[in-house]
C-alpha cells in the first residue's frame, strides 16, 4: 500500500512537469510517510552487524571515487563528502563490537541530526542566498 501510494505520487509529479515545468517539492508531499517508512527499515537493516559491515566496504569504495573524481576533475578533493563518508564508514565499522544498550541510540542518531541540518540548510545556504 505504501508502495503504491509512493508510485503514484511520483507519476503525478511526472506528469503535472510534462504539462508545465514546476519542479517543485511540495508534490511529493503525500510520499513523505512511505519515504519515512522506507528510510526507517532501511536504517534498522543498516545497523544490524552483517549489513554494517557490507555499508561500510561500500562507504570505501564510494570514498576512492569521491577521491578519484576529484583528482581527475580538477576541482580538488570534495573535503565535506569525504569527511562524511569515512566517518559513516567508520562508524558501520565499529558498530558490531558496541554494546547492545546503545542500539536505540545508534537508530535515533540520524533523526537527531535532522535539526542540524534544517539549521545549517537556512542559515547556511537559504539565508546567505536572500542577502545578495
Amino acid at each position: 500500500m505504501l508502495a503504491s501510494s509512493a508510485l503514484l505520487t511520483l507519476l503525478v509529479y511526472a506528469w503535472y512537469n510534462v504539462q508545465f515545468v514546476q519542479h517543485q517539492g511540495r508534490y511529493l508531499f503525500t510520499a513523505l510517510i512511505p519515504i519515512a517508512v522506507a528510510f526507517a527499515l532501511g536504517w534498522e537493516e543498516a545497523l544490524r552487524p552483517r549489513t554494517s559491515r557490507l555499508l561500510a566496504a561500500g562507504l570505501v569504495v564510494l570514498g576512492f571515487g569521491l577521491v578519484a573524481w576529484g583528482v581527475l576533475s580538477g576541482h580538488g578533493l570534495p573535503k565535506w563528502p569525504l569527511a562524511l563518508t569515512v566517518l559513516a564508514a567508520a562508524g558501520l565499522v565499529i558498530r558490531p563490537w558496541l554494546p547492545r544498550q546503545l542500539d536505540a541510540l545508534l537508530f535515533a542518531l540520524p533523526y537527531v541530526a535532522l535539526p542540524l541540518l534544517a539549521l545549517y540548510a537556512l542559515f547556511g545556504a537559504i539565508v546567505p542566498q536572500l542577502a545578495r
